[in-house]
């Protein structure tokens, strides 16, 4: 996703996989929202609310902070909240946001990527 071109980027790529989430199996909003919710470890799912949970809502809530795109393989994000919080290397960081910014753009010229 973030398309490293040599040793060294990739290098700060792997320095920084802290500041990266990946939700397995998520293609849409829904999914990843289900994916936060009950497997992330963030929140102690209780499957008895399992009808009150809006979804979709916290996966678009979540996603507006974040710069991320769904693969085949789910949806990738770079959580820069982290960075502000002091929970990742700054180094790499212009490297990672264009490589982003270029995903980015490709996925939405394509139509793909609805964020």
């Amino acid at each position: 996703m973030a398309k490293p071109e040599n040793a060294s980027q990739i290098r700060r790529l792997a320095e920084n996989m802290d500041l990266f989430e990946f939700a397995p199996g998520a293609h849409t909003p829904e999914e990843y929202g289900r994916y936060m919710i009950q497997k992330s470890g963030h929140f102690e799912y209780d499957p008895n609310l399992d009808e009150f949970y809006d979804y979709e809502r916290y996966g678009l809530q979540h996603m507006d902070y974040q710069s991320g795109v769904f693969t085949d393989r789910g949806y990738i994000a770079y959580d820069a909240e982290k960075l502000r919080c002091g929970k990742g290397s700054q180094r790499g960081l212009d490297e990672k946001r264009s490589g982003f910014t270029e995903v980015r753009k490709q996925k939405n010229e394509e139509g793909v990527l609805d964020l």
